[in-house]
C-alpha cells in the first residue's frame, strides 16, 4: 500500500472521494502538466456531423460542441463548449429519424 498526499489542497476534493494513481516511468514535460478536461466516452454523441456532449444546467440539458482528443485512462479528453465542473449526460439518447405520419 502506498500513501499519496496533495501538494496543494483542492476544494473540489471531498472526504471519502477516491482516485486512481499511476506512477510515471519518465519525467513529465511542462506541456503535459497542463490541466485537461475529460469525459467518459459514453457521454460523446454525434449530431449533424459534430461531436457533442449534453451538459446539465438548471435542471435542463444543453448541447455543447466539443472536439474529442486523446484517451486518458478510461476517459477521453475534450475541448470546446464545456468547462471543469460541468455535469454531462452518460449515454445520451440517439437522435430520432424523420417523423412518420
Amino acid at each position: 500500500m502506498t500513501k499519496v498526499r496533495f501538494d496543494r489542497i483542492d476544494p473540489r476534493v471531498l472526504p471519502e472521494m477516491s482516485a486512481k494513481v499511476s506512477f510515471l516511468s519518465r519525467e513529465v514535460t511542462p506541456e503535459q502538466q497542463q490541466p485537461l478536461l475529460a469525459v467518459p466516452p459514453e457521454a460523446l454523441a454525434t449530431r449533424d456531423g459534430r461531436t457533442v456532449v449534453y451538459i446539465v444546467r438548471d435542471d435542463r440539458t444543453v448541447e455543447a460542441s466539443v472536439t474529442p482528443g486523446a484517451k486518458v485512462g478510461d476517459l477521453t479528453t475534450v475541448a470546446g463548449d464545456v468547462k471543469s465542473g460541468d455535469k454531462v449526460v452518460l449515454k445520451p439518447r440517439p437522435t430520432s429519424g424523420p417523423a412518420r405520419s
